[in-house]
């Protein structure tokens, strides 16, 4: 039998009675072994970074008709792959995929195809692998992982030998200089003889036949791309045409072969299935055959030694059978799920696997269902996605390995769906914790939404519904990727967020209520009650944008380069705060008048109700609020109304500016920081309470080299990497580990980034810091998700963005 014949079990092959003798053998989970998923969504992927999970999307839909579909409408209906034939597919920058990707974990399914064959998933190299991952008899439906390396022009290929349909859905992929570290698929052992039958070096090929409980001994280091000191590898094993019901069992060549199993079989099946291996400390993987049967495994990606690595006993998690018998008595004998059922079950703190866990390597299986149909595995926190993890027929018992997200709303969830009725088992084999998200260059942190500008242009959120610019109406606890990839300076607003992009433009989102998206309408996406953009808008008519500020209920900008040069503001118009003379509100850019013509602005901020701007000789101007201007004073009565922008009093050497709710400061050449306004929790940093519309010096700070200012409290970062912090501290946003004081009148330590921090933002009640290493912190409050810890708590101390409740070491 040839590598091109290579096929899955025909649905004759699956009754009852040989159904129930597999299942006496026991259907255990896979090999126990699981990585850490580190930090990296980007190009600037930490070291130990491994594979981000996502909520599986469909990539792939070859059928057509009124229920077929794609995450983005691409590559559905294209009709039948032909025999003999390869179909290249679009997969990064797809499903959450980042578009630097070296690898993806996709769910490859052959669908009624017309004759026995196999699919193999590569790169797109000229020469097609001699490998296999999806093996199939005609009309089966066939499902398989596959961990699939990406060419560099972001595509995989899937070669059928056979005519057949074709649906792949994604649920994870490794960021560049992650792990798995991809290869071209390489078979490494092949048990049969033939001319065909052949590994890719000619090791351990021809070797014959397993016997009943022997084991096949294979070397993987130095073979196929896999380096020396390798510590697991990422495998697809397919018995072929065993002798009687069993399984196979893989492991790193200890003395004992665990009690799991990997691939389960029936007489004369030929059953893949993707396996994490651990790799014994010469460089051995086993596997044990329970049957007589031929044996098939390929490489597709190994893990390199160092990192974060976590290993688990495996432990069944559910079994819906009534005498099915769990971990810790949990999930058990619930009964079938219905068709059209979800089962959820709780994963977090159970089956050895953390807590905190955002996702988890599962092996799934559909117990004799009364019908043809699916499974569909995702976090219980997320929409159904429309894809499938596990296919079946009728009585049949149908497993698949899945990694899957787990729920992040405090439920520690996976979600099982069943289009018909059936039995499920879901046994643990690994899981993934939460990993920090890195490759951020600057944060930005509003009242109810945080958001990071990424190294790569692009920009993750984190928080209330619907100003996230995810197109979604979801609270988000961990970072998720909006729908802007090209910006170059992040502004989060109380309740919305503006981005100016690489092109001079800006674009905006979340509330929309007073026009302060600038989009030229006051309403929100579907024309919701809350008046919020769900989605990013284009900011009407700016182009040349140098600079963008956003706070409360308007925005404003700088532009350099047009025919139109100045400073622009839209949105609410309280205190005449946008500067162009009026109290009226703007849907659009409005001019500020009244600003020196003679010198260039390079910096705007915008509080609650005034607005300042920095110019190029160090000296400030602002306008709005009277008691926020800094001026002395102005005219009684005067700051009622608003004012036309004026100077600030004695500064003539800023460097920098930040304006907060009702108060501004700005770091002076000699780098100390003088701030102005109001006072009444200390947020001017001198000692005292009680506003001051001069500019007072805030105590103790000096070698300051960025400032931000939030509700009631202001930050200043120095030049050796370490901030300080004073004003109201109700939340611990101060960071210094006291919560629920009466804030600090002078500036007090953040604790624990002595000397990392690259920017800060404070808001409302929360405070966040991008660090040296391309991660965030934040701290203070998170009912909203606003730290994108994975966890709606408060917290005193800085918490890594995206890792759980992790301090920073």
């Amino acid at each position: 039998m040839t590598t091109e014949s290579l096929s899955a079990r025909p649905n004759s092959r699956w009754h009852t009675t040989v159904a129930r003798s597999l299942f006496a053998v026991g259907l255990v989970a896979s090999a126990a072994i699981a990585t850490e998923l580190a930090a990296t969504p980007l190009a600037s992927a930490a070291a130990d970074a491994n594979m981000v999970p996502l909520v599986p999307a469909r990539l792939l839909e070859t059928r057509s008709g009124p229920d077929a579909a794609t995450i983005d409408g691409l590559h559905l209906g294209v009709g039948k792959v032909a025999a003999r034939t390869s179909y290249t597919l679009d997969v990064a920058g797809r499903g959450g995929v980042d578009p630097a990707a070296t690898a993806v974990m996709l769910n490859v399914t052959a669908v009624f195809p017309e004759d026995l064959g196999f699919l193999t998933v590569y790169p797109c190299t000229p020469q097609q692998p001699q490998a296999s991952h999806v093996n199939y008899f005609p009309g089966d439906v066939a499902p398989n992982s596959v961990l699939a390396k990406v060419s560099d022009q972001g595509t995989v290929c899937v070669y059928t030998l056979a005519t057949t349909d074709i649906v792949i859905d994604v649920t994870g992929y490794v960021p560049v200089g992650g792990a798995p570290v991809p290869l071209e698929p390489a078979r490494l052992v092949e048990t049969r003889g033939g001319p065909d039958e052949t590994t890719v070096d000619g090791q351990f090929q021809g070797v014959g036949r397993a016997t009943p409980g022997s084991t096949v001994k294979f070397k993987v280091w130095d073979r196929g791309g896999v380096p020396t000191n390798t510590e697991a590898v990422y495998l697809n094993v397919t018995a072929v045409y065993p002798d009687a019901p069993g399984f196979l069992t893989v492991y790193p060549c200890s003395p004992t072969v665990p009690e799991v199993s990997n691939v389960n079989y029936f007489p004369g099946d030929v059953v893949p299935n993707a396996v994490l291996a651990s790799v014994s400390n010469d460089g051995f993987v086993c596997i044990f055959s329970s049957a007589a049967s031929d044996i098939i495994a390929d490489v597709n990606a190994y893990l390199p030694p160092g990192g974060n690595r976590v290993s688990i006993e495996p432990a069944r998690c559910a079994d819906t059978r009534p005498d099915g018998k769990t971990f810790d008595g949990l999930f058990q004998a619930d009964g079938v799920i219905p068709a059209g059922g979800t089962y959820a079950i709780t994963i977090g703190g159970r089956c050895n696997i953390a807590p905190d866990a955002s996702a988890a390597y599962l092996n799934v299986t559909a117990v004799f269902p009364e019908a043809p149909g699916f499974l569909t595995v995702w976090p219980c926190d997320e929409p159904k996605p429309d894809t499938s993890n596990v296919n079946y027929a009728t009585g049949e018992v149908r497993p698949n390995s899945v990694l899957s997200k787990v729920s992040l709303d405090n439920q520690g969830q996976v979600c099982v769906f069943s289009l018909a009725t059936t039995h499920i088992i879901v046994d643990a084999n690994g899981y993934v914790p939460a990993p920090g998200l890195f490759g951020i260059a600057d944060i930005a942190s509003g009242h109810k939404q945080t958001c990071s500008l990424m190294t790569d242009g692009g920009v993750w959120c984190w928080g209330e519904h619907g100003y996230l610019g995810d197109g979604s109406h979801e609270r988000r606890y961990e970072p998720r990727p909006a729908h802007v990839t090209d910006a170059v300076q992040l502004e989060s607003g109380s309740e919305y967020v503006c981005a100016r992009l690489a092109n001079g433009t800006a674009t905006c989102w979340g509330q929309n209520t007073t026009g302060q998206l600038g989009d030229g309408t006051d309403v929100g996406t579907d024309g919701n009650a809350f008046d919020v953009r769900y989605s990013p808008v284009a900011v009407a008519g700016l182009t040349y944008i140098t600079d963008i500020a956003a706070w409360y209920r308007h925005t404003c900008a700088i532009t350099d380069g047009g025919t139109n040069d100045g400073v622009w503001c839209w949105g609410d118009n309280a205190y005449k705060k946008l500067g162009d003379g009026t109290s009226d509100a703007s849907l659009v850019p409005v001019q500020v008048v009244g600003l020196p013509a003679d010198r260039t602005p390079v910096d705007v901020e915008v509080g609650r109700n005034h607005s300042c701007v920095l110019f190029d000789d160090g000296t400030v101007w602002c306008w709005g609020s009277g008691s926020a201007l800094g001026d002395a004073g102005g005219p009684p009565g005067s700051g009622s109304a608003g004012r036309n922008p004026v100077q600030v009093h004695v500064i003539v050497d800023a460097v920098d500016i930040t304006v907060g709710d009702s108060h501004s400061c700005v770091i002076r050449s000699d780098t100390t920081v003088w701030c102005w306004g109001s006072n009444n929790d200390g947020q001017l940093g001198n000692g005292e309470v009680g506003s001051s519309t001069v500019p007072v010096q805030a105590i103790g700070v000096s070698n300051a080299a960025s400032v931000t200012a939030g509700l009631f409290t202001s930050c200043a970062v120095r030049a050796d990497g370490s901030a300080m912090c004073w004003g109201s501290n109700g939340y611990g946003q101060l960071g210094d580990g006291s919560p629920a004081t009466g804030g600090e009148l002078v500036p007090v330590p953040v604790i624990g980034l002595e000397q990392d921090i690259v920017s800060m933002s404070t808001s409302g009640y929360t405070s966040c810091a991008a660090l040296a290493d391309t991660s965030a912190v934040c701290w203070g409050y998170s009912t909203y998700g606003l730290l994108g810890a994975g966890t709606p708590g408060h917290s005193a101390t800085p918490v890594v963005v995206g890792s759980g409740d992790q301090t920073p070491d």
